[in-house]
């Protein structure tokens, strides 16, 4: 299960002194890839700098009963019973197929009832083992009805995308869809003003963004783009600078 970081514990110094020694160590990596003008490897380089600076200086979350701790040896073998009746079931006809379904059926019903006991015993032990306020308020939280946003399915022709990944690749098809500039269109292109971008600009769009909003897959949130501004900025700066550039 991947490690979740407690994001409003991280040691920032910490952080920034990481970074600080990643960023001289890539320098002449970085030279290279600028000199290349090869964005997304600046990107690359900036993401793995701030990742390891993220992670030294952040503590992991301990799991809780919810981490799935429960799914022991036991749970594992109902499990594996339950999935070889279902594989026997394929390329039966349907009369042997309905002898073996309440087989299934059975197997599976034992599986759900275990995981449930399983899931109880957990969540009996880590109420009785909380002894501090901040521990039992996480009990609380835990336990209290919760409400989620869901992202209904979406479609576009025939394509289906129901998973976020999914939703994302379609997502940025439809918005960002390539077109074919004529000759006439690139040589505007060419000759139109040139933007130049200033650090302060980039520093002046961070101080807009939320500090711990929920980080993407990179698990960078914006405070750790903030925190060690000083130390990146002119990086940054050089990577939106190449992006406008080249279009």
């Amino acid at each position: 299960m991947k490690e979740r970081l407690q994001d409003r514990k991280t040691d920032w110094e910490k952080v920034r002194e990481v970074v600080e020694k990643e960023v001289r160590g890539t320098e002449e990596e970085w030279k290279r890839a600028r000199d290349n003008e090869d964005v997304e490897d600046m990107a690359r380089i900036m993401e793995e700098t701030m990742r390891k600076g993220v992670y030294e200086g952040t503590p992991v979350e301990k799991p809780t009963w919810r981490s799935k701790k429960w799914f022991d040896d036991e749970v594992n073998e109902k499990r594996k019973e339950m999935v070889k009746i279902k594989r026997w079931r394929k390329g039966r006809s349907r009369w042997e197929r309905n002898e073996e379904d309440e087989e299934w059926k059975k197997k599976r019903e034992e599986y759900m009832r275990l995981i449930r006991k399983k899931k109880k015993e957990m969540s009996d032990k880590y109420v009785e083992e909380a002894e501090s306020n901040e521990a039992m308020w996480a009990v609380w939280r835990m336990t209290r009805k919760n409400r989620f946003a869901k992202t209904p399915t979406l479609r576009k022709g025939e394509t289906r995308a129901v998973k976020f990944e999914e939703k994302e690749e379609l997502l940025r098809k439809v918005l960002f869809q390539e077109e074919t500039k004529t000759d006439e269109q690139h040589e505007r292109w060419e000759k139109r003003e040139r933007v130049e971008i200033s650090e302060q600009q980039v520093r002046q769009a961070f101080r807009k963004m939320g500090g711990l909003k929920a980080p993407g897959k990179d698990e960078i949130v914006v405070k750790a783009i903030k925190e060690t501004m000083e130390i990146i900025g002119e990086r940054l700066r050089e990577i939106y600078q190449l992006a406008v550039n080249c279009g």
